[in-house]
C-alpha cells in the first residue's frame, strides 16, 4: 500500500483520535442511506475545494464542529469505493496539505468490516 493510503484498522484509531479529521466526501443523502464513520465530518467533494480554501476557522467550525485542519495536520479523506476522495485527496495535496491520506476502501470497506 502506498503511504498516503490508509487500511480500515488505521482509520479505526484515527476514529479515535479527536485531533485528527477524517472528511467523508460522498453526498449527504449517502450518509442518510448508509451511515458514516464516527467522528467523521461530510464536505460533499464538489464543496471541498470552496470550503478548504474560503471558510475561516471560526466558519469551519460553526459549520462542523471541529478545528479547521492546519496544512500540516493529519487529514483522511474518504468516500464510498474510492473514486471521490482519490479526487479529494488530489486536491487537498494541491492545496498544499502535507499530511492528507486516502482511505480508498471507503464507506464499503468501512461496513465490511465494522460488522466483523
Amino acid at each position: 500500500m502506498s503511504e498516503n493510503v490508509v487500511s480500515y484498522g488505521e482509520v479505526l484509531e484515527i476514529s479515535k483520535n479527536k485531533n485528527e479529521l477524517i472528511i467523508d466526501v460522498r453526498e449527504p443523502k449517502e450518509l442518510e442511506e448508509t451511515g458514516h464513520i464516527p467522528g467523521s465530518i461530510n464536505i460533499p467533494l464538489g464543496q471541498l475545494e470552496d470550503v478548504i480554501k474560503n471558510l475561516s476557522d471560526e466558519e469551519f467550525f460553526a459549520k462542523y464542529g471541529r478545528n479547521k485542519p492546519k496544512k500540516e495536520e493529519p487529514v483522511t479523506v474518504h468516500c464510498k469505493i474510492g473514486g471521490r476522495s482519490a479526487k479529494a485527496y488530489a486536491l487537498m495535496k494541491n492545496l498544499d496539505y502535507s499530511s492528507v491520506k486516502n482511505y480508498s476502501g471507503g464507506w464499503a470497506d468501512w461496513e465490511k468490516n465494522s460488522k466483523k
